[in-house]
């Protein structure tokens, strides 16, 4: 499934065209995979494809922040929310690949509890 919208596109790698700054988002079984900066402009998206894969897989999701260089306070909350409506369905929702900008941000907003998180990458 694609989805496409302002400044941000959903589906495979290389839809954006690669000349503007955006946002891909992909789905790879039951990991959400995000590669550019997440921000205001794709919260709504994103928000959506965590939701549909919580739904789809009870075992829980992975989404993958490997590619993601920053994250601002509207995607935290979207995340700290999405955590929220994993726990009361049960679910797991692990971040992989949290840069350790993100990681000490998570700990100073002290939403890290909210979070299984796998990895890490050594830029941030």
């Amino acid at each position: 499934m694609i989805w496409a919208t302002a400044g941000v596109t959903m589906g495979a790698r290389g839809l954006n065209g690669g000349d503007r700054m955006g946002t891909e988002i992909y789905r790879d079984g039951a990991v959400l995979v995000v590669v550019g900066p997440l921000d205001a402009r794709c919260v709504c998206e994103v928000r959506s494809a965590v939701y549909d894969l919580l739904a789809a897989y009870p075992e829980g999701i992975h989404v993958d922040l490997t590619d993601v260089p920053w994250v601002d306070s509207a995607a935290l909350n979207m995340l700290a929310m999405a955590a929220h409506h994993a726990e009361v369905e049960q679910r797991h929702l692990r971040l992989r690949g949290c840069s350790k900008a993100l990681r000490r941000t998570l700990y100073r907003t002290r939403l890290r509890a909210l979070f299984e998180l796998e990895g890490g990458t050594a830029a941030g």
